[in-house]
């Protein structure tokens, strides 16, 4: 258990660093492209991890299938007392 949480807090201390890394190249003028490509596919790469939705939606037979008893976050838990006409300025 401990070593697992270890490499998590290596893996996400080296993203951090390579966040900081690419603001610094952005905040002094990002003059190349390729570096720019590579910044766009550790985001893309970020974003999936953090949200999978290859989890929930796929292509199968040339048809979109998804997943009906996919979980959805709730944003705000609003008590069942309250209506529309509550929110209502």
């Amino acid at each position: 258990m401990y070593l697992s949480s270890f490499s998590m807090f290596v893996i996400n201390m080296a993203v951090f660093i390579c966040l900081l890394i690419g603001s610094a190249f952005v905040a002094i003028g990002l003059k190349s492209r390729c570096v720019a490509f590579f910044l766009a596919l550790i985001n893309l790469a970020f974003v999936c991890c953090e949200h999978p939705f290859v989890l929930y939606i796929w292509c199968e037979g040339g048809e979109w299938k998804y997943n009906e008893v996919m979980p959805m976050p709730n944003a705000a838990e609003i008590p069942k007392s309250f209506t529309a006409r509550d929110f209502e300025l």
